[in-house]
């Protein structure tokens, strides 16, 4: 029977808050040194670093095309990316992105009085903006097409090697 519970943190967490995070836990049966008695240790497993890694690039132009649709505040442009299956994203990253944003120019900002305390910003997408939605689009598009023929490639390359095998 367990005496203790501990959690330990992945190794592959950082200081700073992730900017996506999916989690999964590993429970260990460790004893305790030099007794009978055995302790509970549940370790948090990180598997979503591929993804964080790669919204790390991309979640500008994504939250640029949010924009493109019609003007939001924070909050609001956090859960739509939500709606879109973003469910993890750290509200925070998402605030710290408009920041800047804001600062590059790529968005014009009004101040809205809120009913709940203080006045909220909407962005809105300005010319500068679109014009690196488009830029954003079209390396997107460049990407793409390179992976997914990287894919193929490689797809129909484990194919041929394993009906050769198969001979």
């Amino acid at each position: 029977m367990p005496q203790a519970e501990a959690s330990v943190p992945a190794s592959s967490c950082s200081e700073d808050r992730p900017l996506f995070s999916v989690a999964k836990y590993r429970y260990l049966v460790l004893p305790f040194s030099g007794t009978q008695q055995y302790r509970l240790v549940r370790e948090v497993i990180s598997v979503g670093n591929q993804m964080t890694e790669m919204l790390k690039g991309t979640l500008e132009g994504i939250v640029l095309a949010i924009l493109a649709a019609r003007p939001a505040y924070g909050y609001e442009i956090t859960a739509r990316l939500r709606e879109q299956g973003f469910s993890d994203i750290v509200e925070g990253t998402v605030y710290a992105l408009l920041v800047r944003i804001e600062q590059r120019g790529l968005v014009d900002v009004e101040k809205i009085p809120s009913e709940k305390g203080p006045p909220r910003k909407v962005y809105s997408l300005n010319t500068q903006g679109r014009e690196q939605l488009r830029e954003f689009w079209r390396t997107w598009s460049f990407l793409a097409g390179r992976i997914d023929q990287l894919r193929t490639d490689t797809t129909h390359d484990t194919a041929h090697h394993t009906e050769e095998g198969d001979k």
